[in-house]
C-alpha cells in the first residue's frame, strides 16, 4: 500500500493477506453499502465484514484508496468461464447465450464508501479499464441497480443494458461495458489521474506479474502506453 497520494491498486485474493487493513475496510464498508444502505440480503459476519461464497473463488480486487490509506471505493472482478453471481442468480433477467466467455469477466461489489470523493468511482474505472487491457478482456458484465447506474453515468462508463428484471429490493439491470482507448482516456480526465502513474501502478501488480494464471494465452501483448 503506498501512502501519500489517492490512488487505485489492483490486488489478488491472496496478496490481501498483505493489506489487512485495507481488505478489512473494503469488507466493512460493503457491509454498510450492501446491508445498510441498499437492505440487500447480504451476509455479515459478527466482526461486521461483508463476504460471500465468490470472494473465495480467488477474484481480482480493485481498489481505490486515499491519501492515509482508507478505503474509497472497491470492485470484485470474476472470469465468466467460472461461477459467477450474474450467472448463478441473474441468468433469467437476459436472453440470448449465457455470458461464459474468456473475453467476459464479472464485476460484482462495486463499493463506494461513505464520504469518498467524487473522483474515487472514475480513479477505479480507469484501473479497471487498464486492467482490461493488459489482460485482453473485452467485456466487463454487472448486475446494477438506479443507485449505481447514476455513478457510472456522472464517471461517463454507461453500460449497455441487456436485460432487466425485479427483486425483492426493487429493479436489477445485467449490463455489458466494452472500453475503447476514447472511453479509457475520458476516464483519466474525469478522475484527474496521470496516465503513466497508473499505468506503472498496475503493471507492478502481483495481478499482472502473475498474469498467466489468469489470462492464458493473451498475456503477451505488448503494453500500449496512453499520452
Amino acid at each position: 500500500l503506498t501512502k501519500g497520494v489517492d490512488q487505485s491498486e489492483i490486488h489478488s485474493r491472496q496478496n490481501l493477506i498483505f493489506h489487512t487493513d485495507l481488505a478489512i475496510q473494503m469488507f466493512t464498508d460493503r457491509a454498510d453499502q450492501f446491508g445498510q444502505r441498499l437492505g440487500s440480503d447480504v451476509h455479515v459476519d459478527r466482526f461486521g465484514l461483508e463476504r460471500d461464497e465468490y470472494d473465495s473463488l480467488d477474484p481480482i480486487y480493485v481498489i481505490d484508496h486515499d491519501e492515509n490509506g482508507r478505503h474509497l471505493s472497491s470492485m470484485r472482478l470474476l472470469p465468466s468461464t467460472g461461477r459467477t453471481m450474474l450467472n448463478d442468480h441473474f441468468r433469467h433477467f437476459y436472453n440470448g447465450p449465457t455470458l461464459s466467455s474468456p473475453d467476459i469477466w464479472e464485476c460484482s461489489r462495486f463499493c463506494v464508501a461513505r464520504g469518498s470523493d467524487r473522483k474515487s468511482a472514475p480513479r477505479l474505472l480507469a484501473a479497471c479499464a487498464r486492467l482490461m487491457f493488459e489482460m485482453s478482456i473485452e467485456q466487463l458484465a454487472a448486475t446494477f441497480g438506479p443507485p449505481m447506474e447514476r455513478i457510472y453515468s456522472m464517471s461517463g462508463s454507461v453500460p449497455e443494458v441487456i436485460g432487466t428484471g425485479l427483486t425483492p429490493h426493487g429493479e436489477v439491470s445485467v449490463g455489458l461495458w466494452q472500453y475503447s482507448m476514447s472511453s479509457y482516456r475520458k476516464l483519466l480526465r474525469v478522475s484527474g489521474l496521470d496516465s503513466t502513474e497508473l499505468e506503472l501502478n498496475i503493471a507492478n501488480s502481483d495481478v499482472c506479474n502473475d498474469v498467466l494464471k489468469y489470462d492464458r494465452s493473451k498475456a503477451n501483448r505488448p503494453f500500449v502506453h496512453v499520452d
